[in-house]
């Protein structure tokens, strides 16, 4: 099952509830223009690292849909990017790997 942030606090196992999943903008309010102020960056990569610590992966819905803000979450330690933009998407993902 997809849970989320307040569910950490129960310590579910992660083959229980593999994913946390959150909307964006109840973590920040950073528009995904820029670079995200630093307090939001903390704030995402703090719950990054809970969701991590308990084997399980982080998922935030409503983001900023754009390249600049899909790299600052995955450089905060988001796991899935949530889009409606699937192919520019596999562009951008395919290019971090080159």
């Amino acid at each position: 099952m997809d849970g989320r942030p307040e569910d950490l606090t129960a310590f579910h196992p992660a083959s229980r509830m593999p994913v946390i999943s959150e909307n964006f903008n109840k973590v920040c309010r950073w528009n995904g223009q820029g670079q995200m102020p630093e307090a939001e960056f903390l704030k995402v990569k703090t719950l990054a690292d809970q969701t991590h610590a308990q084997g399980k992966k982080l998922r935030l819905w409503a983001i900023p849909d754009q390249p600049n803000a899909w790299a600052t979450l995955l450089q905060a330690g988001v796991d899935l990017i949530n889009t409606d933009r699937l192919a520019d998407l596999g562009v951008f993902l395919r290019k971090r790997m080159d």
